[in-house]
């Protein structure tokens, strides 16, 4: 019997029916947390031009500038982080379920800051349940402590 080969043979192998890409690296985590921080950037920046009250405007480009701070220091933390600690697996991580929240949001260009607020603390509370998430499933202390 003739073994097979190619990027799909893991289908007729020991890792069928497993979704391969459920295994991640701690930096591949990290890499998708910078890239979800760089969308709230650009989600309130684009936010901020189409609403009407200048309080308003000047909260979302406050929150914009916000979450570019946090992408970059997800960024150092990784550039300053122990590979042996970066390329821990996790099995099966958790998925960062932004799409609910989108889906539940009122967003027009009447909002008040206090519906900014709203908006703001919905994706906190989504990160606040991912990292905890993250912890739980960590491989080791080290990256447990990443994510707390």
């Amino acid at each position: 019997m003739k073994a097979s080969s190619g990027p799909n043979s893991f289908r007729n192998g020991p890792f069928r029916g497993v979704d391969i890409m459920s295994f991640r690296r701690t930096r591949d985590i990290l890499d998708k947390l910078q890239e979800f921080h760089r969308s709230l950037e650009d989600f309130y920046g684009r936010l901020a031009s189409e609403m009407h009250l200048e309080k308003v405007r000047m909260l979302l480009e406050y929150m914009s500038t916000h979450e570019r701070h946090l992408q970059e220091a997800l960024e150092e933390y990784e550039e300053e982080t122990a590979n042996c600690i970066l390329d821990t697996w996790f099995s099966f991580p958790p998925d960062l379920e932004q799409q609910g929240v989108m889906n539940e949001l009122n967003i027009n260009p009447d909002m008040t800051v206090f519906d900014v607020i709203d908006v703001v603390l919905k994706f906190d509370d989504l990160l606040v349940a991912y990292y905890r998430k993250l912890a739980e499933e960590a491989a080791s202390e080290e990256v447990r402590e990443l994510f707390t």
